[in-house]
């Protein structure tokens, strides 16, 4: 099983992800192409997998929203496998649903049911709108490893010592810390941190020492580990 990735830049919302990821699980080509346009011109960075590696591919990129084709046998199993394990966001489309199909679709879990070609800026709302209602209350503070990211000073502290980080180490350490024990590999690091940068393909790992250097400093060796040919992440008993 293999997920595309379509990839584009969203302006910053503190209440929102970066770039919000968005599971398209359908056949292929089941979504109209005007609507994936929208969804990447909008700055969602599109994941796509077929229904019966739902699951395996949730699992694998844990999306920040799912939209899923209800034309597969296998939809409704989907739907409710997701929803399981997850709260995630979860919306499903059919060409012209009918009562009975809407009402099955939110019984198994879904969250919305649309006709697949509703407007493009209905979907875009509606999808807004999920992700609005699953924003959880901000923390002042992420912790991971030892490490505090105070998220209102943009300070980092190890312990009593603070580490003097500037904003793109900060944004750095925020994804790693965000999600200790995961790798990022190099192509999401940049779509989530510089997604407009087009400079040295060095750049992650210039900003990579920077922070290796730091922490080492603070007394915190080894936190940034690197997974050659997969990534970088915060340390864990995963990594």
């Amino acid at each position: 099983m293999s997920a595309q990735m379509f990839s584009c830049a969203l302006p910053y919302d503190v209440l929102m992800p970066v770039s919000p990821t968005l599971l398209l699980i359908e056949l292929h080509g089941t979504t109209p192409s005007g609507t994936q346009r929208a969804l990447t011109q909008a700055g969602y960075l599109l994941l796509q997998a077929e229904p019966q590696d739902a699951v395996i591919a949730y699992q694998q990129h844990l999306p920040d929203l799912v939209l899923l084709d209800l034309s597969h046998p296998e939809a409704f199993h989907a739907v409710q496998n997701i929803r399981k394990t997850s709260n995630v966001p979860l919306l499903t489309h059919s060409l012209q649903p009918s009562l009975h199909t809407k009402v099955q679709a939110l019984d198994a879990g879904a969250d919305d049911c649309l006709d697949r070609h509703c407007p493009p800026v209905e979907l875009l709302a509606r999808l807004r709108a999920q992700l609005r209602r699953n924003v959880p209350a901000l923390p002042s503070d992420v912790q991971a490893a030892g490490l505090n990211l105070n998220l209102e000073s943009r300070e980092v502290h190890f312990g009593q010592e603070r580490i003097q980080v500037t904003s793109k180490e900060f944004e750095l350490l925020e994804l790693f810390a965000r999600s200790p024990g995961r790798v990022f590999s190099r192509g999401e690091i940049e779509r989530r941190i510089w997604p407009d940068y087009q400079g040295d393909s060095n750049v992650i790992d210039v900003y990579i020492g920077y922070l290796r250097r730091k922490l080492e400093q603070a007394g915190a060796p080894g936190l940034l580990r690197t997974k050659r040919g997969l990534g970088y992440g915060l340390l864990d008993e995963d990594i």
